[in-house]
């Protein structure tokens, strides 16, 4: 076991060594925080989040952030990282890297200085452990390294203890994958395969035990010493272990600095104010504890509070270095990056072989059974309603092929340039493309010719047919796919969806002839794609040359089929198919684009009870605990048993046997 923890330690200091000697790492960088305050945009609201936090963060430093939950901890690592949206906030103070301002940066220049973990764990559920560490490195990594993709990701899983679970699907709550603090560590590890010197780590322990926690804190620390990297980690209460390895300590009370200099000295600093630490308490709990209302128990009523003198005060933030920080200017290449996200998605859509069995298979059955229903409709006066009717039916049943997720993990990749939006926006619309001109066909190519749509001109009557039913059907995928970009939740996502939904269906044309559509909606029918979808196929059909539609009306001057066409009120003229195509064509563009922008600037910032809320909430919550108290509760003891318990899980063609015989 010895043998195999020092060869683990030996690989990942030699993958240090390697970065260090190509010099293939960030400039060093030192962080100086300025009087940051943030507070609400109310009028008179004296609620902050942050105030006037003052602190400089040397480089191949690592500091640890303390304070209660809701301190600011989170906002200030935001803050740094410039990912914060403080368009709901006044801001005052400055972050500065090397003297330069955030402000002086250029956004792409400031993504590629600071990295940041924060404390959801968003992967894509489908990929692998070494799949997802693997593209990150390599959309993260720089070209003029000799340094192996593969050797710099095996690197960051052996530094991370993720060998034995590294072809383990990553999983989330409905894909069985890794357990929870193994997908903490691969959250911290995506960030990490970086060349970033700035590392911004929000409660990256959460679901790790003493050993490993303090395992991954050393090896942070032998990064920063080795590459001069400067570290900044929020924790919520860390064990003596990891707190030891933290140069300095920076303490948040309702988002004011508390305390911000050595770690070693923060505890004699509070003693010296009269606060006295347990015995049995170590000092990451009794500095966690400190500043909250329950930290006034530690105070000595026999004590006088006594200010630090000048040098126990925090330092003030120095003259940083000259000279902006500068990345590395050999980042791989458009592109790559963009040959690599192509096959990414091309992976995730192939591997998920069950719902691509659903998907085509649903097309051949649905496009068999509908063509069996309206099989040999024919071309006479009484089956015309059937017959257009199956044209709106085609229309709707191919327009929702698939659903989108909220892409909160693209989001937050593309935020952090692993790859640029617009790149999997064109990515998972090409690969979807593909998928849905092949269902489109398989449900078309039975519904036409069973039940006999026109067959004139040697089958080009069809191609129109297939292209125009393709085209909307990709543009309504793409209108669910821009929903799911710009909604702040999956579930505003499926009202606004279902809203656009009813709203396609019924000013398409079909269940409301144009003409009969109020003035006042007239431009939902003229935008709506599948009105230009339905004109079309029905001009396509009525206008093809059979002898049953060049018939000419007994009582009006018109073909049989102009007639079919004009009672849906749609213009006889035969521009209005090519027109059709062109539109649909544009739409999608449109929506692709629109789409790529959604994943790259749109951004919703949680939403925080205030504190005056939050004071009636726990006045409430003690007035009805005082009540339950009053009342007898009756408690019956229950006994649990269980013997022989056997519990195994599906594991590709076998089951991997978790428990045996436990009694």
């Amino acid at each position: 076991m010895l043998a195999m923890v020092a060869g683990t330690q030996s690989k990942y200091a030699a993958f240090l060594e390697t970065l260090k000697t190509q010099g293939a790492t960030g400039p060093p960088t030192e962080i100086c925080v300025s009087g940051l305050t943030w507070r609400k945009a109310t009028s008179g609201s004296r609620e902050f989040d942050l105030f006037d936090v003052t602190a400089r963060l040397k480089v191949g430093s690592m500091t640890l952030v303390l304070g209660p939950p809701g301190c600011g901890k989170t906002s200030l690592l935001k803050a740094i990282a410039g990912v914060f949206p403080t368009a709901p906030l006044h801001v005052s103070g400055s972050v500065a890297y090397n003297g330069i301002p955030t402000a002086r940066l250029p956004s792409g220049e400031l993504r590629h200085l600071v990295t940041f973990a924060g404390q959801k764990d968003e992967h894509i559920p489908t990929l692998t452990v070494h799949e997802t560490l693997k593209f990150a490195h390599a959309c993260r990594s720089y070209d003029g390294s000799t340094l192996n993709t593969a050797d710099g990701t095996d690197a960051i899983i052996d530094m991370l203890g993720l060998t034995g679970c590294q072809h383990t699907l990553v999983g989330d709550d409905l894909v069985r994958g890794v357990s929870g603090g193994q997908r903490r560590r691969v959250t911290l590890g995506e960030m990490l395969t970086g060349r970033s010197p700035v590392l911004l780590l929000d409660e990256y322990t959460t679901g790790l035990d003493t050993t490993v926690a303090t395992d991954i804190t050393q090896k942070l620390r032998d990064m920063c010493m080795a590459l001069q990297y400067t570290a900044v980690a929020a924790l919520l209460q860390p064990p003596p272990e990891v707190f030891a390895l933290f140069d300095n300590v920076l303490i948040l009370t309702e988002g004011h600095l508390a305390y911000f200099g050595p770690a070693t000295y923060a505890v004699d600093f509070f003693q010296s104010l009269g606060f006295q630490r347990p015995p049995n308490t170590d000092d990451a709990d009794f500095l966690q504890e400190v500043t909250s209302m329950h930290g006034w128990a530690f105070k000595d009523p026999n004590m006088f509070r006594v200010a630090p003198s000048s040098d126990e005060q925090p330092p003030p933030p120095s003259t940083p270095p000259s000279g902006a920080p500068q990345s590395c200017r050999h980042r791989r290449s458009s592109f790559q990056i963009v040959r690599r996200v192509f096959q990414r998605q091309f992976k995730l859509v192939s591997r998920d072989t069950k719902f691509n069995m659903i998907r085509f298979g649903q097309s051949i059955v649905m496009g068999s059974a509908i063509g069996s229903l309206f099989g040999k409709l024919g071309y006479d006066p009484p089956n015309v309603p059937s017959k257009i009717g199956l044209m709106f039916l085609t229309l709707l049943f191919t327009s929702v092929t698939t659903l989108a997720n909220i892409a909160y993990t693209i989001q937050k990749q593309a935020l952090f340039q692993l790859y640029p939006a617009w790149a999997y926006a064109a990515a998972e619309s090409v690969i979807e493309m593909l998928c849905t001109a092949f269902q489109v066909f398989l449900f078309t190519v039975t519904t036409y010719w069973m039940c006999e749509f026109s067959p004139t001109n040697h089958g080009d009557q069809y191609g129109v047919y297939y292209a125009i039913i393709f085209l909307n059907s990709a543009c309504v995928t793409q209108v669910f796919k821009c929903i799911a970009a710009f909604a702040p939740s999956a579930v505003s996502g499926l009202i606004l969806g279902a809203a656009v939904c009813f709203i396609l269906i019924i000013f398409s044309g079909f269940a409301i002839p144009g003409p009969s559509v109020p003035s006042y909606f007239v431009w939902l029918f003229n935008i709506n794609p599948g009105s230009w979808a339905f004109w079309a196929v029905m001009l396509n059909e009525y206008q093809s040359s059979l002898p049953e539609y060049d018939t000419m009306h007994i009582k009006l001057p018109l073909r049989m089929g102009d007639y079919y066409v004009q009672l849906y009120g749609i213009p006889v003229e035969s521009k209005y198919v090519g027109w059709a195509i062109l539109y649909l064509g544009g739409v999608y563009i449109g929506l692709a684009g629109l789409t790529a922008i959604g994943y790259r600037f749109v951004r919703y910032r949680k939403q925080y009870v205030s504190k005056a809320r939050r004071q009636v909430d726990l006045v409430s919550t003690a007035v009805a605990t005082k009540n339950a108290s009053s009342t007898t509760a009756l408690f019956v003891p229950v006994t649990l048993t269980f013997q022989d318990l056997h519990y195994s899980i599906p594991v590709r063609t076998s089951r991997r046997t978790i428990l045996t015989t436990i009694s």
